[in-house]
C-alpha cells in the first residue's frame, strides 16, 4: 500500500505474483478499483473498472498462438466490439 496526503493505493496479487487489482482511495471521495483476470499464461482476459455503483469491463480475446485478436467492452451505451485480423 502506498499513502499520500490525499489518499492511498492498495495493490493485490494472485498466487503467481501478478497484479490482480488496484484500489485507489481518495480521502473524502471514496474509492475506485481496477481488477484483472488472466489466462493460464498470464495474459489479461478481463479488466473490470469499479467506481461506486459504476462497474464496466473490457474483455480480451487471443488466438491459438497467443496473439491478441479482439477486445469487447461495455463502456459505451449498447456496447462496442472491435477485432483485429485473425
Amino acid at each position: 500500500m502506498t499513502t499520500t496526503g490525499i489518499g492511498s493505493t492498495t495493490y493485490s496479487y494472485n498466487t503467481y505474483h501478478q497484479l490482480s487489482s488496484e484500489t485507489i482511495n481518495l480521502t473524502g471521495y471514496g474509492s475506485a478499483t481496477l481488477s484483472y483476470q488472466c489466462n493460464f499464461v498470464g495474459a489479461p482476459t478481463k479488466a473490470t473498472y469499479t467506481l461506486g455503483a459504476w462497474v464496466k469491463s473490457v474483455n480480451y480475446a487471443y488466438n491459438f498462438a497467443g496473439s491478441l485478436t479482439g477486445t469487447g467492452t461495455d463502456l459505451l451505451s449498447g456496447g462496442s466490439v472491435s477485432s483485429r485480423d485473425k
